[in-house]
């Protein structure tokens, strides 16, 4: 981005950057459900291109640079791992995360439930984001309350007496969201399957290749 650079760089803005950024960061995930170690390798140098690229534009803004951006992962990685570098202890990976979320609430100041889920980032994919929501509120959600909603929802449906809107259609889908959520199901995960077995109904018709399922992930 230098005065001999690349023009295209030079024009680039975090905002103009954001889709690229979401795009490669997908990618990576697709060579991770792919077990592509090799694809792996390319995708993440392209993210880490594009975190190159937006902290020399945060540079030469005035806003923080790229040995900012690596000192501050290290000071949470050390601040956020007090099972490690103080005296707390951590018997398992389940009690390892909630310190680090712990710390982490400290830290950003979030006190209450309600803080902790606005502290959920809008653009994650909504599945994600309401796993995380329904997680972090902290609430205790009946099966029998929530099941008996979704039935009243469905029948709704079947009978058309009232019709459904989309309003009721994204209550009945955080509905399944919360008991996939209850029942460590990463919603997000099987959707996707979901998906590919939809595709492959029609592959199978034209005895087309399946589509591969991802192998990770299981809850």
């Amino acid at each position: 981005m230098g005065e001999n650079g690349c023009p295209w760089d030079k024009e680039q803005t975090h905002e103009s950057l954001r889709a690229n950024l979401l795009e490669e960061a997908y990618e990576v995930v697709d060579t991770i459900d792919n077990s592509d170690k090799m694809a792996m390798c390319e995708e993440l140098g392209d993210l880490l291109l594009l975190i190159l690229l937006n902290s020399k534009i945060a540079e030469k803004e005035g806003h923080f640079t790229i040995e900012d951006v690596l000192a501050g992962t290290i000071e949470k990685l050390i601040s956020r791992h007090t099972h490690i570098f103080s005296g707390e202890v951590a018997q398992n990976a389940e009690e390892a995360e909630k310190i680090w979320n712990t710390n982490k609430n400290k830290e950003k100041s979030i006190k209450t439930p309600l803080e902790n889920m606005l502290a959920v980032p809008k653009s994650l994919p909504a599945l994600s984001r309401a796993e995380k929501i329904i997680k972090r509120s902290g609430e205790t959600f009946l099966d029998e309350k929530i099941l008996e909603e979704i039935y009243f929802l469905l029948n709704k449906l079947e009978t058309q007496k009232t019709p459904l809107n989309g309003e009721k259609m994204g209550r009945l889908l955080f509905l399944i969201s919360i008991i996939c959520t209850k029942n460590k199901i990463n919603s997000e995960f099987y959707l996707t399957n979901a998906i590919f077995t939809f595709i492959n109904s029609f592959r199978e018709k034209n005895n087309s290749p399946k589509a591969g399922e991802i192998t990770g992930g299981k809850k």
